[in-house]
Protein backbone atom coordinates (compact mmCIF):
# COMPACT_ATOMS: atom_id res chain seq x y z
CA UNK A 1 0.00 0.00 0.00
CA UNK A 2 1.32 3.34 -1.04
CA UNK A 3 1.25 6.37 1.36
CA UNK A 4 -1.07 8.07 -1.30
CA UNK A 5 -3.62 5.27 -0.28
CA UNK A 6 -2.95 4.84 3.00
CA UNK A 7 -3.52 8.86 3.52
CA UNK A 8 -6.97 7.49 1.73
CA UNK A 9 -8.21 5.39 4.01
CA UNK A 10 -6.97 6.59 7.63
CA UNK A 11 -6.54 10.59 6.82
CA UNK A 12 -3.44 12.54 5.49
CA UNK A 13 -3.60 14.09 8.67
CA UNK A 14 -2.43 10.89 10.18
CA UNK A 15 0.01 9.72 7.61
CA UNK A 16 1.68 13.04 7.67
CA UNK A 17 2.12 12.99 12.00
CA UNK A 18 3.21 9.18 11.75
CA UNK A 19 6.30 7.83 11.05
CA UNK A 20 6.13 5.36 8.08
CA UNK A 21 8.63 2.23 8.01
CA UNK A 22 9.57 0.17 4.92
CA UNK A 23 10.54 -3.15 4.67
CA UNK A 24 11.80 -4.14 1.31
CA UNK A 25 12.07 -7.78 0.97
CA UNK A 26 14.96 -9.45 -1.36
CA UNK A 27 15.86 -12.70 -2.91
CA UNK A 28 17.99 -15.15 -0.13
CA UNK A 29 20.69 -15.64 -3.18
CA UNK A 30 21.32 -11.68 -3.26
CA UNK A 31 24.95 -10.35 -2.86
CA UNK A 32 25.59 -7.57 -0.54
CA UNK A 33 26.63 -5.45 -3.55
CA UNK A 34 23.56 -5.84 -5.05
CA UNK A 35 21.44 -4.88 -1.99
CA UNK A 36 23.80 -2.48 -1.63
CA UNK A 37 22.44 -1.26 -5.34
CA UNK A 38 18.76 -1.82 -3.84
CA UNK A 39 19.30 0.65 -1.19
CA UNK A 40 20.68 3.51 -3.03
CA UNK A 41 17.75 3.39 -5.22
CA UNK A 42 15.27 3.02 -2.52
CA UNK A 43 16.73 6.33 -1.11
CA UNK A 44 16.98 7.44 -4.61
CA UNK A 45 12.75 7.15 -4.89
CA UNK A 46 12.38 8.89 -1.32
CA UNK A 47 11.99 5.76 1.02
CA UNK A 48 14.40 7.92 3.61
CA UNK A 49 17.37 6.87 5.12
CA UNK A 50 18.51 2.64 5.28
CA UNK A 51 18.02 1.47 8.46
CA UNK A 52 16.46 4.68 9.78
CA UNK A 53 13.27 4.47 7.48
CA UNK A 54 13.47 1.29 5.23
CA UNK A 55 14.88 -2.37 6.04
CA UNK A 56 16.02 -5.44 4.07
CA UNK A 57 15.24 -8.95 4.59
CA UNK A 58 15.35 -11.55 2.90
CA UNK A 59 12.29 -13.55 1.08
CA UNK A 60 12.57 -16.71 3.35
CA UNK A 61 13.01 -14.67 6.51
CA UNK A 62 10.00 -12.87 6.05
CA UNK A 63 8.20 -16.13 4.89
CA UNK A 64 8.74 -17.65 8.16
CA UNK A 65 7.57 -15.03 10.35
CA UNK A 66 4.51 -14.86 8.47
CA UNK A 67 3.88 -18.77 8.86
CA UNK A 68 5.11 -18.64 12.48
CA UNK A 69 2.55 -16.21 13.13
CA UNK A 70 -0.35 -17.25 11.03
CA UNK A 71 -0.29 -21.16 12.16
CA UNK A 72 0.28 -20.62 15.88
CA UNK A 73 -1.15 -22.11 18.25
CA UNK A 74 -3.64 -24.11 16.38
CA UNK A 75 -1.08 -25.71 13.67
CA UNK A 76 2.43 -25.66 15.23
CA UNK A 77 3.68 -24.15 18.53
CA UNK A 78 6.82 -22.90 18.10
CA UNK A 79 9.15 -22.11 20.80
CA UNK A 80 12.28 -20.56 21.17
CA UNK A 81 15.23 -22.45 19.93
CA UNK A 82 13.23 -24.63 17.63
CA UNK A 83 15.14 -24.95 14.39
CA UNK A 84 13.30 -24.57 11.40
CA UNK A 85 14.33 -24.98 7.58
CA UNK A 86 11.92 -22.39 4.79
CA UNK A 87 11.24 -23.82 1.74
CA UNK A 88 10.50 -21.12 -0.76
CA UNK A 89 9.43 -22.71 -3.86
CA UNK A 90 8.87 -20.33 -6.27
CA UNK A 91 8.21 -19.67 -9.95
CA UNK A 92 11.93 -19.86 -10.85
CA UNK A 93 13.63 -20.63 -8.40
CA UNK A 94 13.65 -22.90 -4.92
CA UNK A 95 15.51 -21.66 -2.21
CA UNK A 96 15.62 -23.50 1.59
CA UNK A 97 17.14 -21.77 4.37
CA UNK A 98 17.54 -22.77 7.97
CA UNK A 99 16.56 -20.71 11.00
CA UNK A 100 16.51 -20.67 14.77
CA UNK A 101 14.25 -18.97 16.74
CA UNK A 102 16.25 -16.59 19.36
CA UNK A 103 13.16 -14.98 20.35
CA UNK A 104 9.18 -15.25 20.36
CA UNK A 105 8.33 -11.78 21.51
CA UNK A 106 9.31 -10.56 18.93
CA UNK A 107 9.96 -12.99 16.91
CA UNK A 108 13.66 -12.68 15.88
CA UNK A 109 15.03 -15.39 14.11
CA UNK A 110 18.99 -16.31 13.28
CA UNK A 111 20.23 -18.64 9.89
CA UNK A 112 22.18 -21.22 11.38
CA UNK A 113 23.84 -22.82 8.08
CA UNK A 114 24.06 -21.20 4.35
CA UNK A 115 21.00 -21.58 2.63
CA UNK A 116 20.77 -23.75 -0.80
CA UNK A 117 19.16 -22.56 -4.05
CA UNK A 118 18.14 -24.33 -7.15
CA UNK A 119 16.69 -23.52 -11.07
CA UNK A 120 13.25 -26.12 -10.37
CA UNK A 121 10.34 -23.62 -9.53
CA UNK A 122 6.76 -23.91 -10.49
CA UNK A 123 7.79 -22.90 -14.14
CA UNK A 124 9.67 -25.76 -15.10
CA UNK A 125 6.66 -27.94 -14.21
CA UNK A 126 4.85 -25.96 -17.08
CA UNK A 127 7.56 -26.13 -19.33
CA UNK A 128 7.79 -29.42 -18.40
CA UNK A 129 3.95 -30.20 -19.40
CA UNK A 130 4.42 -28.17 -22.52
CA UNK A 131 7.47 -30.74 -23.87
CA UNK A 132 4.92 -33.88 -23.07
CA UNK A 133 1.91 -32.31 -24.75
CA UNK A 134 3.98 -31.43 -27.66
CA UNK A 135 5.42 -35.51 -27.50
CA UNK A 136 2.06 -36.19 -27.36
CA UNK A 137 0.20 -34.23 -30.50
CA UNK A 138 3.14 -32.97 -32.31
CA UNK A 139 5.02 -29.28 -32.43
CA UNK A 140 3.30 -28.57 -35.73
CA UNK A 141 -0.36 -28.77 -33.93
CA UNK A 142 1.17 -26.68 -31.08
CA UNK A 143 2.90 -24.02 -33.09
CA UNK A 144 -0.18 -23.42 -35.21
CA UNK A 145 -2.58 -22.71 -32.47
CA UNK A 146 -3.56 -19.64 -32.22
CA UNK A 147 -2.25 -17.66 -29.19
CA UNK A 148 -5.51 -17.47 -27.12
CA UNK A 149 -6.09 -20.84 -27.35
CA UNK A 150 -2.63 -21.62 -25.97
CA UNK A 151 -3.14 -19.62 -23.33
CA UNK A 152 -6.13 -21.37 -22.18
CA UNK A 153 -4.35 -24.84 -22.99
CA UNK A 154 -1.98 -23.80 -20.10
CA UNK A 155 -4.54 -22.28 -17.84
CA UNK A 156 -6.76 -25.26 -18.41
CA UNK A 157 -3.12 -27.07 -17.35
CA UNK A 158 -2.58 -25.00 -14.03
CA UNK A 159 -5.39 -24.81 -12.43
CA UNK A 160 -7.10 -28.22 -13.54
CA UNK A 161 -4.19 -30.33 -12.83
CA UNK A 162 -0.52 -28.64 -11.72
CA UNK A 163 -2.26 -26.67 -8.30
CA UNK A 164 -5.25 -30.07 -7.93
CA UNK A 165 -2.76 -33.03 -8.68
CA UNK A 166 -2.09 -34.67 -5.12
CA UNK A 167 -5.59 -33.65 -4.23
CA UNK A 168 -7.31 -36.43 -5.42
CA UNK A 169 -7.14 -40.48 -5.66
CA UNK A 170 -4.98 -41.90 -8.13
CA UNK A 171 -8.26 -43.02 -10.29
CA UNK A 172 -8.75 -39.52 -11.45
CA UNK A 173 -8.74 -38.66 -14.76
CA UNK A 174 -6.87 -35.17 -15.49
CA UNK A 175 -8.11 -33.37 -18.80
CA UNK A 176 -6.78 -30.25 -20.44
CA UNK A 177 -8.19 -28.20 -23.23
CA UNK A 178 -6.60 -27.94 -26.63
CA UNK A 179 -8.51 -25.75 -28.40
CA UNK A 180 -8.61 -26.31 -32.26
CA UNK A 181 -7.13 -29.41 -32.26
CA UNK A 182 -9.40 -32.47 -34.34
CA UNK A 183 -10.53 -35.20 -32.41
CA UNK A 184 -7.94 -38.17 -32.03
CA UNK A 185 -8.49 -41.31 -30.33
CA UNK A 186 -5.24 -42.19 -30.16
CA UNK A 187 -3.84 -39.18 -28.47
CA UNK A 188 -6.96 -38.90 -26.16
CA UNK A 189 -8.25 -36.12 -27.36
CA UNK A 190 -12.29 -35.55 -27.83
CA UNK A 191 -14.45 -32.29 -27.85
CA UNK A 192 -10.96 -30.05 -27.18
CA UNK A 193 -9.95 -31.43 -24.73
CA UNK A 194 -6.85 -34.17 -23.77
CA UNK A 195 -7.54 -36.24 -21.03
CA UNK A 196 -4.61 -37.40 -18.79
CA UNK A 197 -3.89 -40.62 -16.48
CA UNK A 198 -2.55 -39.65 -12.85
CA UNK A 199 0.50 -41.37 -13.36
CA UNK A 200 1.28 -39.58 -16.61
CA UNK A 201 0.69 -36.03 -14.09
CA UNK A 202 3.24 -37.89 -11.93
CA UNK A 203 5.97 -38.61 -14.27
CA UNK A 204 5.98 -34.57 -14.77
CA UNK A 205 5.93 -33.49 -11.26
CA UNK A 206 8.41 -36.02 -9.94
CA UNK A 207 11.76 -34.71 -11.86
CA UNK A 208 10.96 -31.35 -10.53
CA UNK A 209 10.11 -32.28 -7.03
CA UNK A 210 12.58 -34.72 -6.54
CA UNK A 211 15.15 -31.99 -7.23
CA UNK A 212 13.13 -29.60 -4.34
CA UNK A 213 13.17 -32.98 -1.73
CA UNK A 214 17.58 -32.76 -2.22
CA UNK A 215 17.39 -29.30 -1.56
CA UNK A 216 15.41 -29.54 1.88
CA UNK A 217 17.81 -32.84 2.37
CA UNK A 218 20.96 -30.89 1.92
CA UNK A 219 19.52 -28.22 4.85
CA UNK A 220 17.90 -31.29 6.80
CA UNK A 221 21.77 -32.90 7.13
CA UNK A 222 23.62 -29.44 7.25
CA UNK A 223 21.59 -28.64 10.34
CA UNK A 224 22.31 -31.43 12.20
CA UNK A 225 25.80 -31.79 11.29
CA UNK A 226 26.08 -28.72 13.98
CA UNK A 227 24.14 -30.72 16.44
CA UNK A 228 20.69 -28.76 15.93
CA UNK A 229 17.35 -30.74 15.60
CA UNK A 230 15.13 -29.75 12.91
CA UNK A 231 11.32 -28.65 14.10
CA UNK A 232 9.37 -28.23 11.24
CA UNK A 233 9.93 -27.45 6.94
CA UNK A 234 7.72 -24.67 6.05
CA UNK A 235 6.68 -24.91 2.93
CA UNK A 236 6.03 -21.36 1.07
CA UNK A 237 5.99 -19.79 -2.07
CA UNK A 238 3.97 -20.43 -5.57
CA UNK A 239 4.07 -23.72 -5.74
CA UNK A 240 3.69 -24.23 -1.63
CA UNK A 241 -0.39 -24.93 -2.72
CA UNK A 242 0.98 -28.02 -4.35
CA UNK A 243 -0.34 -30.84 -2.12
CA UNK A 244 1.68 -33.64 -4.08
CA UNK A 245 4.78 -31.50 -3.21
CA UNK A 246 3.29 -31.31 0.52
CA UNK A 247 3.12 -34.65 0.77
CA UNK A 248 6.21 -36.25 -0.97
CA UNK A 249 8.10 -33.59 1.90
CA UNK A 250 5.94 -34.99 4.40
CA UNK A 251 7.05 -39.05 3.87
CA UNK A 252 10.08 -38.24 3.13
CA UNK A 253 12.62 -39.91 5.40
CA UNK A 254 15.54 -37.68 5.53
CA UNK A 255 19.00 -37.75 6.55
CA UNK A 256 20.89 -40.63 8.25
CA UNK A 257 18.34 -40.75 11.11
CA UNK A 258 15.75 -41.71 8.50
CA UNK A 259 12.84 -39.38 9.72
CA UNK A 260 10.28 -37.68 8.52
CA UNK A 261 9.53 -34.12 9.79
CA UNK A 262 6.28 -32.20 9.84
CA UNK A 263 5.15 -29.95 6.94
CA UNK A 264 3.83 -26.76 7.36
CA UNK A 265 1.88 -24.77 4.61
CA UNK A 266 -0.07 -21.49 5.46
CA UNK A 267 -2.68 -20.65 3.67
CA UNK A 268 -2.56 -18.03 0.92
CA UNK A 269 1.43 -18.59 1.57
Amino acid sequence: MTTINMGKTYGGQIIDSSKVEYVLTVPATWSDPVKALLVKAAEGAGFGTHRENFNLISEPECAAVYTLNAMQPNNFKARTGDNFIVCNAGTWTVDTNSYKIVNMEPLQLDEIVSGASALCGSIFLDQTFERYIRGVLGDTAIDNMKARSKSRMMRTWVKEIKFIFGNVGDEYIYEVAVPGISDNEKANVEDGYHTIQSNVVQEIFDPIVDKIIDLVEQQVVAVRLIGAPVAAILLVGELSSSEYLRKRLQNTQFGWRSTTLQVLQPHDS
